[in-house]
């Protein structure tokens, strides 16, 4: 009679385990994942649609249609909205990315997806202790096109980038120069990051 009770819980504690993996291998769809945090008087929130949640990949949390940051200037009652700068292709592009469940999403084959993704917000301070706001893009790899960053002033224009450096057409020597450009003009600009103030975007929220 134990033997049977024990068997019976035993079946159903397995089937518990089963249903919650399958759960968990089901990649979530149309859902939002905010940031926010702050840069002195500077306050930041990073907001990202995601289309579907990737769960085979080690660097790509979501496929995202939306990525914008709201940028709110307390000292100068000022607020702007800056969007990706990512270029975007067709959902197909990224099936690889999918679980075979994820690939069956309809709603989304003709939405565009961002290739790369705002993964970090960085804090700046000049010399004049003046805050300034860094996004940087990842689109996974590890190679000098797979990443770069914009720099924002307090009202939100750029200041210093090298998105240009991942135009495919260009070769290594222009990939670099343009690299160094801006980080020359960092330096110019005598920006330090405030490394406690770096967050990065948590997909699992």
């Amino acid at each position: 009679m134990k033997t049977r009770k024990f068997l019976k819980v035993l079946m159903f504690l397995v089937l518990v385990v089963v249903a919650d993996t399958e759960a968990q291998q089901k990649p979530r769809r149309d859902y939002q994942v905010v940031l926010e945090t702050d840069c002195k008087h500077l306050r930041v929130k990073l907001v990202t649609h995601c289309l579907v949640e990737v769960l085979n990949s080690s660097y790509r949390s979501c496929l995202a249609d939306s990525q914008y940051v709201i940028l709110t200037n307390k000292d100068r009652n000022l607020e702007v909205q800056i969007h990706s700068s990512s270029p975007k292709f067709n959902f197909d592009r990224y099936s690889d990315f999918l679980l075979e469940e994820g690939r069956k999403m309809d709603e989304s084959a003709n939405s565009k997806v961002l290739d790369y993704e705002i993964t970090d917000v960085v804090c700046y301070i000049d010399g004049k202790q003046t805050p300034y706001i860094g996004l940087e893009y990842y689109k996974g790899g590890n190679c000098s096109q797979c990443e770069y960053q914009e720099i924002y002033d307090q009202i939100g224009n750029v200041i210093v980038s090298d998105r240009k450096k991942i135009d495919e057409r260009l070769r290594e020597p222009q990939i670099g120069k343009i690299f160094k450009d801006a980080n020359r003009k960092i330096k110019q600009l005598g920006l330090v990051e405030n490394s406690r103030k770096r967050r990065s975007i948590n997909y699992a929220q």
